[in-house]
């Protein structure tokens, strides 16, 4: 049965699916990821059971900052293309970001030896929870003379933050730096979205040893490219700063949390819970005990004077609501 509100396929699908793939491929690759979600979201809708159409969506999910809906896709991509390379990186790639390093342990034996695999599990030992971090710099090691590493500036920028997370480690003062200046060398020669997630990792490395410079990392990760994971990433590591004694970054996020977030959202679920249900029940059994169509046998509008004050009302107090609710 087809689902109501999406469109059926057509014949001129043929030509405009490919074309659509290929202009969010495009916007992909040159960061552009508001464009990519807007093409990918209709093809997703009509085409949501073809393979390539989930193996485009998880890879715009992973980079708009939504690892955990893109290592769903790949891994249902992975059923029936077990061992292509992009779907295993991503898996890889995504497990990191989601703090399970041994999820992404196991999506990297796929393809042990392929050089974007091993970075991403290289990242997921030596950051994520779990993580084996003498694994994880046994693999930076190794990867230094691996040919394949040097055909990428995007490989070589990670490989340089990776190595920098070792240094610190390590407590290597002087490699520490020396890595972040070839990384940071790096950030300028890749797009948006890549020199947010390489901010990340240099944050990452400072963070133990550099508070004020890890947190100007972190926000230029976030300024680099905001809807980005790397800005994500980036945003998380900010709040841990608060160990190393970055107070007021944690302060600043809290106060933001509780007024945009949780003051509205726990002010509404007391109102639905308390005021709404109390309004339905008198409204049914007011229907019950036929009074509304006394009203209305005597030209009242019931919604007008039953429904409407109470709606009214209810809106107008949520707002003092979410103020007190901010303050306690």
């Amino acid at each position: 049965m087809e689902k109501r509100g999406v469109r059926a396929p057509s014949i001129s699908d043929v030509f405009a699916v490919p074309r659509a793939v290929w202009r969010a491929r495009r916007a992909l690759d040159r960061g552009d990821l508001g464009g990519a979600r807007e093409l990918v979201g209709p093809l997703l809708e009509t085409y949501g059971g073809v393979t390539f159409i989930r193996k485009l969506a998880a890879e715009v999910l992973y980079a708009s900052a939504d690892p955990l809906s893109a290592a769903s896709f790949f891994e249902q991509v992975a059923k029936k293309r077990p061992d292509d390379r992009a779907v295993v990186v991503g898996l890889v790639a995504s497990y990191a970001a989601l703090d399970r390093a041994g999820d992404a342990r196991r999506s990297a034996a796929r393809l042990p030896e392929d050089v974007d695999v091993r970075l991403a599990l290289a990242w997921a030992e030596l950051v994520a929870k779990g993580g084996d971090p003498a694994r994880g710099e046994a693999i930076v090691a190794a990867l230094a003379s691996d040919g394949e590493l040097q055909r990428s500036r995007e490989r070589i920028g990670m490989h340089r933050a990776l190595a920098a997370i070792v240094a610190a480690r390590q407590s290597d003062n002087g490699a520490l730096r020396g890595r972040l200046r070839e990384a940071e060398g790096e950030l300028r020669r890749v797009r948006a979205p890549d020199r947010a997630f390489l901010a990340y990792l240099c944050g990452i490395a400072l963070r133990t040893k550099a508070v004020e410079e890890a947190r100007t990392m972190f926000g230029l990760a976030i300024e680099a490219s905001p809807d980005s994971v790397g800005a994500a990433l980036a945003l998380n590591s900010a709040a841990t700063l608060s160990r190393f004694g970055a107070l007021t970054l944690v302060g600043q996020l809290v106060s933001i949390g509780i007024v945009r977030e949780l003051g509205p959202v726990l002010s509404g679920l007391v109102v639905a819970g308390r005021n709404a249900s109390g309004m339905a029940s008198e409204l049914g059994s007011m229907i019950v005990t036929e009074q509304i169509d006394a009203m209305r046998a005597l030209g009242t509008d019931p919604t007008k004077k039953l429904v409407t004050p109470r709606v009214i009302s209810t809106v107008i107090m949520m707002f003092f609501l979410t103020i007190l609710g901010d303050f306690l």
